[in-house]
């Protein structure tokens, strides 16, 4: 029925995403943390707060600006990382390192879209943790083998 599964969770975002650009400050900041997002009441009387879509929630939390932010920050680790999976070409335990972090991000990325996989601190903290090792800086192969840092031995 409409009343539950997803016809109940594109209400839930719909109804958050109109009432973040009901106002020009909304729009721009967002509705505020620990602000109900959904009318919906669990049993108990408990709010359910939780739009199950992280990317609905960083909009409605955070508007157009924390958005932004998130997609550039975003934007700027892929770039990185997918440098790092390039420079790294060579050195095969290192590559499928920054290979294996691409897929568990691109999975978590997949998860939130019905969950709150980027809330969650399970799910957050190795998700920002694998982003920071592998597409908070750009591997500099000129340097690791002027260190001989990687240099393996036979």
């Amino acid at each position: 029925s409409a009343n539950s599964g997803f016809g109940l969770r594109l209400f839930w975002w719909e109804s958050a995403i109109n009432n973040v650009f009901a106002s020009l400050k909304t729009a721009i900041f967002g509705l505020g943390q620990g602000v109900d997002l959904t009318p919906f009441v669990a049993k108990g009387g408990i709010a359910v707060r939780d739009l199950h879509n992280s990317y609905v929630m960083i909009l409605a939390r955070n508007g157009i600006l924390g958005s932004l932010v998130f997609l550039f920050l975003h934007i700027k680790l892929f770039t990185n990382l997918f440098y790092n999976i390039k420079a790294t070409k060579s050195f095969y335990y290192i590559n499928n390192f920054f290979i294996t972090g691409l897929f568990f991000i691109i999975s978590v990325m997949i998860i939130a879209l019905s969950s709150s996989a980027l809330e969650v601190s399970y799910v957050a903290i190795p998700y920002y943790f694998i982003w920071g090792i592998i597409g908070s800086y750009k591997f500099n192969k000129k340097e690791v083998m002027r260190k001989n840092v990687l240099d393996v031995k036979t």
